[in-house]
């Protein structure tokens, strides 16, 4: 956990929502006081989940696409949370209506805007209302105890909004809707592409590495590790929108539309030119080609990124990758960076984190 605790008082907790099942219960954990959670009605069907958003005080939402017919009963849900805010209480909600899987915060609906501006009203400004946007960050959620990060942002009072609210109803909750989606992405991970986040992973455990963070085989810690992944996010981005076609001479276009990062790929380096006599090309070919990318993006702004990129060849070199047996199924998402052109396409992330941001410019030198 990063941030909090959430404070006393009534308290509207407004989260991204990647797993149905857990969030709610991370949140509830990490609040460090109890919070209902709103979800979508069918949950409280099922047998365990149901019973547990029960315990938790949880009120059912009703979707068009869940039950049209049932649209109505949301006037009951809103009247419930509301009351539970005007009794102190604190409420979790996710505004974006649905749980999924997409790399980036998704378009919020306006039911959390509504539900705090509505509830502020009726007290005639006097309830002192307050959002925590809270920022859930599954390192694998795929992954059975994989671990997960909640940052609590700071909370902000939706007072201020009462004015604009009485004159312009609409307006106003769109307004409040987009400061709530502008504070959850402060706290999340966005990335524009699915394919992003190998990349940036492998970048990271480079750059960590290098400069000595922690050991080789340590696992950083969520709490630098993810807001690490976010600066990194910002210059790829930069990269890909400031200098579309040195991202492609580069290798970073390369690293997404190889395989790689599309989960096909074979044994390390296999089919990037072998050299006769090599056993697998795991061997000297991919190892020379890592060694050659990694020299020709060196970054002449910063002479320590190219020292370091060097050092990157030479480590994997040394490494015990090699085997005399062939190499037949595909590599761990561990081993991503240590495919050539993976490898040369973080490091040209990882080389522009070292400079000064936004940089002048990024020379890169060819050795």
């Amino acid at each position: 956990m990063v941030g909090g605790p959430i404070p006393e008082g009534p308290v509207l907790v407004t989260a991204n929502h990647l797993n149905a099942l857990l969030d709610p219960l991370i949140i509830f954990h990490v609040a460090g006081r109890p919070t209902s959670p709103l979800a979508k009605a069918p949950l409280f069907d099922q047998l365990v989940v149901g019973t547990m958003l029960r315990v938790l005080g949880g009120l059912p939402v009703y979707r068009r696409q869940d039950d049209p017919t049932l649209m109505d009963r949301n006037e009951d849900t809103f009247r419930g949370a509301i009351a539970a805010l005007h009794r102190g209480a604190a409420i979790q909600i996710f505004p974006e209506g649905k749980s999924h899987s997409e790399p980036a915060l998704e378009p919020l609906r306006t039911g959390a805007a509504r539900i705090a501006l509505r509830a502020e009203a009726e007290a005639d400004g006097a309830l002192g209302l307050q959002i925590v946007p809270v920022g859930l960050t599954y390192e694998g959620k795929q992954f059975f105890r994989s671990r997960v990060i909640a940052e609590i942002g700071e909370p902000f009072p939706v007072g201020p909004w009462l004015p604009a609210y009485r004159e312009h109803e609409v307006e106003a909750v769109r307004g409040l809707t987009d400061e709530i989606a502008a504070r959850l992405r402060d706290v999340t991970l966005n990335l524009e592409r699915p394919e992003d986040r190998p990349l940036l992973e492998a970048a990271a455990r480079m750059y960590t590495r290098e400069k000595r963070l922690h050991g080789w085989r340590e696992r950083e810690g969520l709490v630098e590790h993810i807001p690490r992944l976010r600066r990194m996010a910002v210059r790829l981005e930069w990269l890909r929108d400031s200098d579309p076609e040195r991202y492609d001479r580069r290798g970073v276009g390369a690293a997404h539309r190889g395989p790689g990062l599309s989960g096909g790929l074979v044994a390390l380096g296999m089919d990037r030119c072998p050299r006769r006599g090599d056993r697998h090309a795991g061997g000297g070919a991919g190892r020379a080609l890592l060694r050659t990318r990694c020299c020709s993006l060196g970054s002449s702004v910063d002479p320590a990124s190219e020292n370091a990129c060097r050092s990157v060849g030479r480590s994997w070199s040394a490494s015990s990758i090699g085997s005399s047996k062939r190499r037949t199924a595909p590599p761990r998402s561990s081993d991503l960076h240590r495919d050539p052109n993976v490898a040369g396409a973080v490091f040209h992330i990882f080389a522009a984190s070292d400079v000064r941001w936004p940089p002048r410019s990024i020379t890169v030198a060819t050795c």
